[in-house]
């Protein structure tokens, strides 16, 4: 699931500029290059956190801590970027993930979660897995709201409304394996 979520997370914006990227809907919307670059955020986060127990380093987020922070600082510092240098940068994140989860097994996602919040609510590493497909899923949705009022977008939907195929991104392969 973790693969499939990011794969759909990348075909998004494909065929997008860098304008498309940093455009906010309305003054309170986050852009789709927020979004994108809280999904980078959240893997490294989640690495620390989660599989190694430990406070994340600011210098680990690098360029990327304001993805944690959206709608704040993030609508200052994530813009300008290319859709290249987030494709590459969602690769990278959830490719070190998922070789950080190899040999985890049921047993490990059976076990209380490590850390607050959730050590004290009982949540187990299953449902931080869950929360981090979850979370991708929900702002996949908003970047789709978005992408589909983009004008140059908004003329490639078909006769029903919806996106057809290469505005929608659908020829867009990516492999996230590491």
């Amino acid at each position: 699931m973790l693969l499939a979520v990011r794969e759909k997370s990348i075909a998004l914006f494909d065929g997008m500029t860098v304008e498309d990227l940093d455009h906010h809907h309305d003054a309170l919307s986050n852009s789709i290059g927020m979004l994108l670059g809280h999904f980078v955020a959240l893997d490294l986060v989640f690495i620390a956190r989660v599989l190694e127990s430990r406070r994340v380093e600011r210098s680990e987020l690098g360029k990327w801590e304001s993805g944690l922070q959206l709608r704040t600082f993030g609508r200052s510092s994530l813009k300008g970027r290319s859709p290249e240098v987030y494709r590459e940068a969602l690769i990278a994140s959830r490719g070190k993930l998922l070789l950080a989860l190899e040999g985890r097994d049921d047993q490990w996602l059976d076990q209380l979660a490590s850390f607050l919040p959730y050590a004290n609510q009982g949540a187990k590493n299953r449902f931080l897995v869950f929360h981090q497909i979850e979370d991708e899923l929900r702002h996949q949705g908003q970047i789709i709201w978005q992408r589909n009022r983009l004008p140059h977008f908004t003329r490639l939907l078909d006769e029903r409304g919806e996106l057809n195929s290469v505005s929608a991104g659908a020829s867009s392969k990516c492999d996230v394996r590491p």
